[in-house]
């Protein structure tokens, strides 16, 4: 019986050689940039795989103010992605259905993260990948890719919505425009199985 033992944990140890790493998220997060009173950053994850999973892609946002601020999460903000050529990709989009998602009230100093659905896929176009981004409000885009380094941000704009007609607000809603700084990630494409 003891030998049989010491037999299972060698073929064990014998099976975990060479076998890939567990799943890690090593993160990565744009320096942050003050626009009209709310600070901005994008924090991430430094490479994304086409394994399945959503990417961890959030927006921080920070009330560096002295008042409480409402930023509207409905169309007042958009991703940007710059390819290993440093020109923009473009990103095509569209959106089957709307949904109106909540305004966030930061209280001066108070930070809060809203989180993007962003995956990366094997293409059947060889030696591409496919990156597939939603967003809460219904929009999504999705855009073929090569492997490489690339940088995320996002460009922030005043909503369209008017929430101010709907009711009351707590507090003065966010109208700035300006954009994050960049983050840099990669887009990695696992070598094929042999």
């Amino acid at each position: 019986m003891k030998i049989l033992g010491i037999c299972l944990l060698l073929v064990a140890a014998s099976s975990l050689r060479g076998s890939p790493q567990p799943f890690l998220l090593e993160p990565a997060e744009s320096r942050p940039k003050e626009i009209g009173g709310l600070e901005f950053s994008i924090v991430t994850q430094s490479v994304f795989l086409p394994d399945g999973r959503d990417s961890v892609v959030q927006l921080r946002i920070t009330n560096r103010g002295t008042a409480p601020l409402l930023f509207p999460t409905f169309d007042s903000f958009s991703i940007t992605l710059t390819g290993p050529d440093h020109k923009p990709v473009p990103l095509g989009g569209n959106r089957d259905a709307t949904t109106i998602t909540p305004n966030i009230l930061l209280q001066p100093g108070k930070s809060f993260c809203w989180p993007l659905s962003v995956r990366l896929k094997s293409s059947a176009k060889p030696g591409s990948l496919e990156l597939d981004f939603k967003d809460p409000t219904g929009s999504q885009s999705l855009s073929t890719l090569k492997p490489g380094s690339y940088t995320l941000q996002c460009e922030l704009f005043p909503t369209h919505y008017d929430f101010a007609g709907k009711g009351g607000l707590p507090a003065p809603l966010w109208s700035a425009k300006g954009s994050t700084e960049p983050v840099s990630i990669t887009l990695d494409a696992p070598e094929p199985a042999r």
